[in-house]
Formats: C-alpha cells, structure tokens, sequence
C-alpha cells in the first residue's frame, strides 16, 4: 500500500460510492468495523486531549495496547508524505511467541486529528484504522475498521465466512484491550509521555 493513499484510493473507490455494510466479503477480502466506542461514557473519560498521544504511543509501542499478543514494536523511520504532509512510520511489530513469533512490517499515518491508519505493505497488506469522531450526541467515539486480504480464499465464501468471525473474535480483543489500556494510560499519567 501507498502509505501517501493514491494506490489506496485508487484500489477502494468502489467502496468510497457505495453505501457502507458492517462487513463485506469480496475477491477474497475482508473488510469490517467494529467497536463504535464511546470514549466519554466510562472512567476515566477519553478526551481527544489524551487520544491523539496515546494513539502515537499506539504507533510506537503497539505492545502497550494488544494485551500480549505484541512483544515489541522497532521504529524503522520517520518522514512526512511530500504530497499530503502527513507523518508516516515505517515500524516492525514482534508477535508473542504463542501468536507465532513472526515480525510484520506496517507503515503508520496519522492524520491528526481524525485517524491513524495501520497499513501493511505487499499485495496481501492489510490495512486498520483506528477513526475518532464526534457522536451526535456530542460525545467522543473511536471506530476501527479492519481490512484483509486472503486471495488464497477468493471463490470461497465458506472459507471467507469462517476467516471473517475468527477475525472478527480478534479485532473484538484487540479493541477492548487498547481502550482497557487507554484508560490505564490516562489514570497513571503514561498518556503524557512523548512518543
């Protein structure tokens, strides 16, 4: 993927007419949202003050906010898209030896104050975003959208069905423990720290 969008936009235009589905399953990928979260409903409440940082500590340190399934995150570089002038980091992310113990590339864009996008590079890259919004009434709410591809399962709509509820499982703890750990964050003063 092009962390600067052109490939990006140009490879997901249909979806950017078409009328938004909770989940789709087409030509072996799979797209979905999940977790319209409220960010002021519980203690403590999130405000966009302590979201925007602790989603570059996410970018840093993804290992703070996946509960385990992370053991490390290397920050290969820095640098701002020449056309849109949004920061992008290049990281290398260590699965848990339980998760496979393999490393995953990912270019990270942040477009403050909306959203950062996790992209994985390669034709079978993925792509996450973790989007924040204001909610009609009036409260602070992230959403994450998750897109993968498995052209090993194109034809396959079993198989399609099958992959798309054990990530569905795994984005659910994935969101949970980030918004747990948000909160931690927030309640011992790590959101302050500079990443």
């Amino acid at each position: 993927m092009d962390p600067c969008g052109f490939e990006d936009f140009r490879r997901h235009l249909d979806n950017l007419i078409a009328p938004f589905h909770y989940h789709r399953q087409k030509d072996g990928i799979i797209e979905f949202a999940t977790y319209h979260t409220s960010l002021t409903s519980a203690t403590p409440v999130l405000t966009l003050e302590h979201i925007w940082p602790l989603l570059r500590r996410k970018i840093a340190r993804a290992q703070d906010f996946v509960g385990g399934a992370l053991v490390a995150t290397d920050v290969l570089s820095t640098s701002v898209c020449p056309v849109t002038g949004n920061p992008v980091t290049s990281r290398e992310v260590t699965f848990a030896p339980e998760k496979g113990g393999h490393k995953m590339r990912e270019d990270c864009v942040e477009y403050y104050p909306v959203k950062v996008e996790f992209l994985q590079p390669g034709e079978n890259g993925g792509r996450v975003q973790n989007i924040v919004s204001d909610g009609a009434d009036g409260a602070l709410y992230m959403t994450y959208t998750f897109e993968w591809p498995h052209p090993e399962l194109e034809g396959d709509e079993e198989g399609l069905k099958k992959k798309l509820q054990q990530e569905k499982a795994m984005a659910k703890v994935a969101v949970e423990e980030t918004i747990k750990a948000m909160r931690e964050m927030v309640v011992d003063g790590r959101w302050q720290e500079k990443f």
